[in-house]
C-alpha cells in the first residue's frame, strides 16, 4: 500500500499557488480502497495493521463509521469511478495527543481525511480535494495563495487563522 509522500523543504516551491490546511497533532494512518472490494487494507505510516492489533486497531473503526458512505459514494461518482483504487490519509488523534503520541487508555480519539492518492494518477490536487471532500470532514483551509515569506513566517509564529 502506498505510502504518504515525504513533505520535503519548501524553498523551492517559492511563489508558487499552495493550499494549506490546519496542522491536526497526531499519527498518520492509511486506509486503502478497491472499486471491487471497498476498504479493506489498512496501516500506519510504516506498517499495515488489522482491527486485532495495538494499538491502532480500532482506528479502523472509527475512520470507517465515520467516512465509509461517503467516501464509496464519491469514489463510484462519475469523476473518480474509472479509478481502480485510492490510499485515503488521515491524522488520528486524541485531547491528550502529541507529537504523534498517544494515550490509548485514556483518551478520546477523532480521525480526519487529509489527502487521497488516486491509484496511477496521484494525489487529488489540493483545491480539487477541497471541493471534492470538505463535506465529509477535512481539516480546515487556513492559506490559499502563494507561497510567500509572510506566510512561512506566520506558520513560524503560530499566527494562522483556523
Amino acid at each position: 500500500m502506498k505510502q504518504y509522500p515525504e513533505i520535503y523543504y519548501y524553498g523551492s516551491y517559492w511563489g508558487l499557488p499552495i493550499t494549506a490546511f490546519n496542522k491536526l497533532d497526531g499519527s498518520n494512518l492509511r486506509f486503502e480502497y478497491s472499486q471491487k472490494r471497498g476498504f479493506y487494507k489498512f496501516g500506519t505510516r510504516g506498517i499495515l495493521i488489522d482491527k486485532f492489533n495495538d494499538p491502532y486497531g480500532f482506528a479502523i473503526d472509527l475512520f470507517l463509521n465515520k467516512y465509509v458512505d461517503n467516501l464509496t459514494k464519491i469514489f463510484k461518482s462519475k469523476d473518480y469511478r474509472d479509478v481502480l483504487s485510492f490510499v485515503c490519509f488521515a491524522e488520528l488523534y486524541g485531547t491528550k495527543s502529541e507529537f504523534g503520541q498517544h494515550e490509548f487508555k485514556n483518551d478520546k480519539f477523532d480521525i480526519t481525511l487529509f489527502d487521497v492518492e488516486q491509484y496511477k494518477r496521484g494525489l487529488i490536487h489540493p483545491r480539487q480535494f477541497v471541493k471534492d471532500f470538505e463535506k465529509v470532514g477535512i481539516p480546515n483551509v487556513v492559506y490559499v495563495g502563494n507561497l510567500n515569506q509572510i506566510f512561512v513566517n506566520k506558520v513560524k509564529n503560530n499566527c494562522i487563522d483556523n
